[in-house]
């Protein structure tokens, strides 16, 4: 769907997708063109480019369809929600409560813009060649809503002063709706999402045995 990644590479059988003795799953690409998308690239251009790049990929994404030789199904971010729950529980008052507080919000959201997404859209997981935007590290897709994405993506941009931020947010969805659609609601709710997200890799962190 000419959307910008590395390209899907066969194995000697001629699948893009193996299914390993483990229960692994293994697929490759080819290497992408250019340097990691760094977390200190300010120029709206770029931004507006790589924002036109996500929106190919949740355009193209809006219409996948399941292999039937391949019994798996992608995890929602529901069931990743589910299973940070344990830890929660052992942590703080303060974080329990914006846990539970964030469960409420997103049982309530509707199921508008949802859809399979990247999963970690990182600067890290962006190759720019100072002209495209290549998504790559496809090992965390999701059922998630579409600005989960997106939020991700701004998420590096903290440190910066709110008018840079609003700036280049501004870019992002400018290239974004270029390509695909998707309501002003979501963009009021990113903070949600960015601390919805910051929740789960806290909580990754620590099941992994950081502190």
């Amino acid at each position: 769907h000419d959307v910008p990644v590395g390209q899907p590479v066969p194995s000697i059988n001629g699948k893009y997708i193996e299914v390993l003795e483990d229960g692994y799953y293994a697929a490759a690409q080819t290497e992408a063109p250019g340097e990691e998308m760094t977390y200190h690239v300010l120029d709206v251009s770029v931004y507006e480019a790589w924002g036109q790049s996500l929106g190919k990929l949740h355009a193209a994404s809006c219409l996948y369809q399941p292999s039937k030789e391949i019994d798996y199904q992608f995890p929602t971010v529901k069931q990743f929600w589910k299973n940070i729950e344990p830890t929660v529980r052992t942590s703080t008052p303060q974080i329990q409560h914006i846990y539970d507080t964030l469960t409420e919000y997103m049982n309530d959201l509707s199921a508008q813009d949802w859809g399979l997404i990247h999963g970690d859209y990182r600067p890290g997981n962006v190759i720019w060649d100072r002209a495209i935007a290549r998504t790559v590290d496809f090992d965390e897709p999701n059922y998630h809503w579409y600005i989960a994405d997106i939020s991700r993506a701004l998420l590096e941009l903290y440190t910066e002063p709110v008018e840079t931020r609003r700036m280049l947010r501004q870019a992002f969805m400018r290239g974004y709706r270029t390509e695909h659609t998707i309501d002003d609601f979501w963009v009021t709710q990113l903070p949600q999402f960015a601390q919805m997200r910051g929740m789960l890799m806290y909580m990754w962190d620590l099941q992994e045995g950081g502190s």
